[in-house]
């Protein structure tokens, strides 16, 4: 690309020089102009060589033999072939009587190769683009429009003004070729990706519409010029096309589908009717990202929340200890194309790391320019890897904070239903679990003083050995619903997270010795956090509990804290047992939803991860399951190492 710039550079000085000459000759002056008209055709005959050394470096495509690139010699060829016609006595002919020099039949052959140069160079590169993806097929695409074929113009400009006798003509083809340079070299170096065919409709449009209007004030003008109202009708003329041009600006982007807002809009009104057809949060995130993934072309669609060291979706995670993180939270969207464009920092290359490793083409920050994004949205790689453009960011972006609000505002809806329903759940429970217990006692008092009174191996043995058992499932659970219903406040106290832990295992161990399963903890995170250590005990255990009765015997059960970012501890529990299938993954949490018919008991009661969860809550903390039915699954808490909601002392009665 620098090759190329510096011949353009040359070719502009040049065509300076040449005009400045040229009006110093026709006033009789002394003049070089024949020196720089043969100046500015020398550097222009070597500008199909730099767009084929552009080519061959951007294609990536060389065949060395020997040292010498193969493709490149016809090129070299045609440029010293253009090169010596510069220098042939009939390429210009002076008439020092007329004070005219015009073009022989020299130049004339000159810019038939020149033209049947960029032809070719224009077909082979547009072959080669439709074997390419991701960005080097827009840069070969650009390259094509842009130099390709404004140079083609340039040089149909140059001789249609000299055989007309227009100069105006070729005076044209300088603005073209500048603006032809400034857009391919804007669009191959800046780090936003556009569609080549919207960029050229758009100049089309644009310039077809100021054509028309400058047209129709031409027109005007000549019509009233002998007129005593030709100012008048002047301006009267230049308002009325003013107020024709903008709504027929608006009407042809909608006709080429050039309209950035229309599309935006239409994936907002298809986001708003999805949210009126799903209330479930769960299942809304699941429509959005079939939604995104259809409309966007992407091979895949997902929506990651912030989980506390964490963005987290169904099967993606960004761990926020990550440096490129920190990247995207400051340029609030990434490609792997515009990355490749910016200067290089180690943010910006874990971030495209993170890309290429799980083949994203895009991620966007939502909302853009927080430091902390509540939202972030991944997109796969397009169809043949073609980059996501920059307009299709925008969209994503504004269609990204309107599913941010949805998603916010059917959370909050879910909150308060589940609240609801959990209180009555509670209310129901607490009432429940006390009339139990009330009939559990002359019950329990009868089992106790009757242990022993009746001869081993009888019946009345095995009754009253299935009453025990009974009765002890009937208090597990009496005590769990009354633990459910209750109104807990934590008590905050400096703890020990691998004191925590080994007082885990240590309760666990005749449940894990029961099943063959090994209980293994391991504590390399915060040295101290401060916590309700008993709350926090019961929710470790239920885990644990739970990941030993998923494992067959022989496997482990590993209970750890590990470090994350700062502030936080992760706590982590994880088994390699039957897993959870994936349509149970949204109830786990639900009161007395269970699926369990294995381990101690025949059948669980449904309280122990919503426990769990109340617990996390309780501590301003988050809970996060990852399971792969057949192979295990992963429980993952992360709570602050000092929550700030709640009072660090307060005075609480002892928890049963």
């Amino acid at each position: 690309m620098a090759v190329v710039l510096l011949n353009w550079a040359f070719w502009l000085v040049s065509v300076f020089y040449a005009m400045r000459s040229g009006a110093a000759y026709r006033q009789g002056l002394p003049s070089d102009l024949l020196f720089w008209l043969r100046a500015n055709t020398l550097v222009a005959a070597f500008l199909p060589l730099t767009m084929a050394l552009v080519t061959r470096s951007l294609v990536s495509e060389r065949k060395n033999t020997g040292g010498i690139d193969l493709g490149i010699t016809p090129w070299i060829g045609v440029s010293a072939m253009l090169a010596a016609l510069c220098f042939s006595e009939s390429f210009l002919i002076e008439n020092k009587l007329t004070f005219w020099v015009s073009r022989g039949p020299a130049y004339f052959i000159y810019a038939a190769i020149t033209l049947i140069a960029f032809i070719v160079w224009c077909g082979d590169l547009m072959l080669k683009a439709r074997r390419l993806g991701g960005i080097e097929r827009v840069e070969a695409t650009l390259l094509t429009a842009c130099f390709g074929f404004i140079s083609i113009t340039t040089i149909c400009l140059n001789v249609a003004g000299h055989f007309l006798k227009y100069p105006e003509l070729n005076r044209a083809s300088i603005v073209v070729t500048q603006m032809g340079f400034i857009l391919g070299a804007v669009g191959i170096t800046i780090y936003r990706v556009f569609d080549a065919r919207q960029i050229l409709l758009t100049l089309a449009v644009r310039v077809s519409l100021a054509a028309l209007l400058g047209a129709s004030l031409i027109f005007g003008h000549r019509l009233f010029s002998h007129s005593a109202i030709s100012e008048l009708a002047l301006f009267a003329a230049l308002v009325g096309c003013a107020f024709l041009i903008l709504p027929l600006d608006r009407a042809t982007r909608r006709w080429f589908g050039l309209d950035n807002e229309t599309a935006s809009s239409a994936l907002r009104a298809t986001t708003i009717q999805l949210a009126r057809t799903e209330s479930n949060p769960g299942n809304l995130i699941l429509t959005f990202e079939r939604m995104l993934r259809d409309e966007l072309h992407a091979s895949s669609a997902q929506l990651l929340f912030n989980h506390g060291s964490a963005y987290a979706g169904n099967q993606l995670t960004f761990p926020k200890s990550r440096i490129g993180q920190q990247s995207l939270a400051s340029l609030g969207w990434a490609t792997p194309e515009s990355l490749g464009r910016r200067r290089p920092a180690p943010a910006h290359d874990d971030l495209a790391t993170f890309l290429r490793e799980n083949s994203l083409g895009l991620i966007v920050a939502i909302p853009l320019g927080s430091p902390t994004p509540s939202l972030l949205i991944a997109l796969g790689q397009k169809e043949r890897q073609a980059p996501f453009t920059y307009p299709e960011v925008e969209n994503l972006q504004a269609v990204g904070e309107l599913m941010d609000n949805i998603l916010a505002h059917s959370r909050l809806a879910a909150e308060a239903a589940l609240q609801a329903k959990l209180e009555h759940l509670a209310l129901m429970s607490r009432g429940l679990a006390h009339d139990l217990k009330n009939l559990l006692t002359p019950i329990s008092t009868f089992i106790v003083h009757t242990d022993g009174a009746y001869a081993a191996a009888t019946p009345e043995a095995e009754v009253h050995t299935a009453a025990k058992r009974s009765i002890r499932t009937m208090t597990d659970y009496v005590r769990e619903a009354l633990f459910f219903s209750s109104q807990l406040t934590p008590r905050f106290e400096a703890s020990e997270p691998a004191q925590i832990l080994a007082t885990v295992r240590e309760l666990s161990a005749a449940r894990a010795a029961q099943r063959g399963v090994e209980v293994v903890v391991t504590s390399t995170g915060a040295d101290e956090l401060t916590v309700d250590s008993v709350l926090v005990q019961r929710l470790l255990g239920n885990l644990v509990a739970n990941a030993i009765d998923a494992s067959p015997p022989g496997t482990k059960v590993i209970a750890s804290c590990v470090e994350t970012n700062p502030g936080w501890a992760r706590f982590e529990v994880e088994d390699h047992g039957v897993g959870i299938p994936p349509e149970n993954l949204a109830k786990i949490f639900e009161p007395y939803f269970t699926t369990k018919d294995y381990g101690n008991d025949v059948r669980g009661f449904g309280l122990g991860l919503t426990i769990c969860e109340k617990i996390v809550n309780l501590h301003q903390g988050t809970i996060l399951v990852k399971s792969d039915p057949g192979r295990g699954t992963r429980i993952t808490v992360d709570l602050p190492c000092a929550p700030t909601a709640f009072a660090l002392t307060p005075e609480n009665p002892p928890r049963s």
